[in-house]
């Protein structure tokens, strides 16, 4: 299965590498699938390099990084869901994906985050077991939404 692996922190004070998703990535290809991670942090059109890893790479499913809700600072606090939000639907309709979310800032609340952005499934923990209990999951009746890392 080929799974595509997106970062959508685009918050650089300071810019931090998705090193969740490496993780991620490195337990699906040990599994036989294929990853591919694709950074925005940096991105000056973030739908079009979207849209150019969906139309290159092919892949079954995306997953998302939330690494952080909000910035956290008192005086210039920036939310970051809404954009993620906008970056989930664009998969889900555009590209006809469905999305797994993860990462630090799910753990916070899965359940209200995940309707928040509307995603198909949620990874609260880490993520390097959980990713194959989903993957495994597909070919069967879509029950379950929220998957708890180990």
């Amino acid at each position: 299965m080929k799974i595509l692996l997106i970062n959508p922190n685009r918050y650089q004070s300071p810019p931090v590498p998705p090193i969740g998703l490496e993780y991620i990535a490195a337990s699906l290809e040990e599994k036989g699938h294929h990853a591919k991670i694709l950074d925005l942090c940096f991105s000056d059109n973030i739908l079009g390099e979207m849209d150019e890893a969906v139309t290159s790479f092919r892949p079954d499913i995306a997953g998302l990084t939330v690494r952080n809700v909000d910035s956290a600072l008192f005086h210039t606090n920036e939310f970051f869901l809404d954009d993620i939000r906008d970056i989930v639907s664009h998969i889900r309709a555009a590209c006809g994906l469905k999305t797994i979310i993860g990462g630090a800032g799910v753990v916070a609340d899965p359940e209200r985050i995940l309707s928040y952005l509307g995603a198909d499934y949620a990874v609260a923990g880490p993520g390097e077991d959980a990713i194959h209990e989903i993957l495994d999951s597909l070919a069967g009746p879509d029950t379950k939404k929220i998957y708890y890392g180990r």
